[in-house]
């Protein structure tokens, strides 16, 4: 996937959250969400599922430090400090 504008509308986060509520949200989608944009060639959920991928679930990536979640891509300081004071 590359833009989030590209899905349906009721399958992208935010309108999704919205529509459903927050607790009918993957993991993936919350994350997309505190990503908030993606870079290009990857939409924020693209980013998002490459983090639970490398790193074998939520639970695992909740435990990740800085360092580790700077050498992913897409993901700017800003982004890694909200995902870490999230978890």
């Amino acid at each position: 996937m590359s833009r989030i504008q590209d899905l349906v509308e009721e399958c992208r986060p935010r309108e999704k959250a919205i529509k459903k509520g927050i607790n009918n949200l993957s993991d993936s989608e919350l994350i997309a969400l505190l990503i908030s944009s993606g870079i290009r060639g990857n939409s924020s959920l693209d980013i998002a599922n490459n983090l639970l991928k490398n790193n074998d679930s939520i639970v695992y990536l909740s435990k990740i430090n800085y360092d580790d979640l700077n050498k992913e891509r897409g993901l700017s300081k800003a982004r890694i400090l909200t995902l870490l004071s999230s978890f």
